[in-house]
This record gives structure tokens, C-alpha cells and sequence, in this order.
């Protein structure tokens, strides 16, 4: 499904987000205006270190403490990989020299914008993380079958990858072909 309708009209550039207009036909004929907000597009990151995946425990004042993938929103003049790469190096401290595109997924509501998936071997530490302020994460190393408990858990934040893993962990064969996906080496 595309984010944005090819006849919606671009009313609004912001840093964040970009505003479209859309006049949508209802059932008894009649167009009505209805607006579509455009986020930035995210790259996240399943970063292997030896037999262990790195998750991100992360703290926020406003929603708790909850497990996520490494990830970060790509700024404007940036590509989607260099944005992810930039991002990964903030918050870890490591910069990634490789990494495989493994998925996409399209928020649509309430505001659209694209996740992309990533799975990287080659990264190394080379500096402390650099956090926003009001930013606490910590960096986990867990098992395979620890990952796919915590990404299915209420503590993940992250629903389409959710819901995405629940589907793989279904059939013992899927499950072991995401595995192969993420352990190539």
C-alpha cells in the first residue's frame, strides 16, 4: 500500500512531518477534505555480536522502560541507510560497516511513514553513545530464543515487527529460516 495517494496535495512542509490534502468520496457522493500527515522514515537494527542479538532497553519518562529494536527517524538529506548507520552510532557508540536489508514494514495511522529492517555483523565500539536528553538506554545481548520472547512480550515497543515475529514464531520452519536470515555468517 503506497504512504501517500498520488492525487494528495502537499500543503505543508515541516522538519518532521510533510501535511497532504486529500478529497476523499464518501458512499453518497459527496467529497470530503481529509488531511494526511507524512512522517519521517526509520531504519531500525537487529545488530549480532557473536551468537547474541543487541536490544535496546530504553526509559522514557512518558512511557516507562520497554525493549525495542536500535533504531532512529533518517533526517531529510540523508539516505535511509546512512540515517540508520547515523543512528545505530548514536545511541551505541558503534558504527556498523555492513549490514542486509531484511524488510520493510508501512505505518499508516496516524501518521505514515516507513520502517526498514536491518541486520548487521560488521559494526564495532569506536565512542561512548551520544543520547538526547531525557534518553536512557541501555544495550543487552541476548539469545535467539530470548529476542523472539522479548520482541513478542507487552514490554516491546514496536507493532509491526510485533506482530511481523508472532507470524514467524508460528511454524517451527519459519522460525528457522528467520534464523538463517539473521545468522548468515
Amino acid at each position: 500500500m503506497e504512504l501517500i495517494p498520488d492525487q494528495a496535495r502537499l500543503v505543508y512542509t515541516g522538519v518532521d512531518y510533510k501535511i497532504f490534502e486529500l478529497g476523499a468520496e464518501l458512499s453518497d457522493g459527496t467529497i470530503q477534505q481529509t488531511e494526511i500527515i507524512r512522517g519521517r522514515d526509520s531504519g531500525k537494527v537487529i545488530a549480532i555480536k557473536d551468537d547474541k542479538i543487541l536490544i535496546a532497553q530504553e526509559q522514557k519518562y512518558w512511557k516507562g522502560e520497554y525493549y525495542t529494536l536500535l533504531w532512529g527517524r533518517v533526517h531529510r538529506e540523508e539516505n535511509l541507510q546512512e540515517g540508520t548507520k547515523r543512528e545505530f552510532l548514536e545511541e551505541t557508540g558503534m558504527v556498523i560497516h555492513d549490514m542486509k536489508h531484511i524488510m520493510d514494514f508501512n505505518r499508516m495511522s496516524p501518521i505514515r511513514f516507513q520502517i526498514s529492517v536491518f541486520v548487521t555483523h560488521d559494526f564495532v565500539k569506536i565512542a561512548d553513545p551520544i543520547l538526547r536528553s531525557g534518553e536512557k538506554i541501555k544495550i543487552k545481548e541476548v539469545s535467539f530464543d530470548d529476542f523472539l520472547t522479548i520482541v513478542c512480550s507487552e514490554h516491546f515497543r514496536g507493532d509491526e515487527f510485533k506482530e511481523k515475529i508472532k507470524e514467524i514464531k508460528k511454524d517451527p520452519n519459519t522460525t528457522k529460516d528467520f534464523h538463517k536470515l539473521l545468522f548468515w555468517n
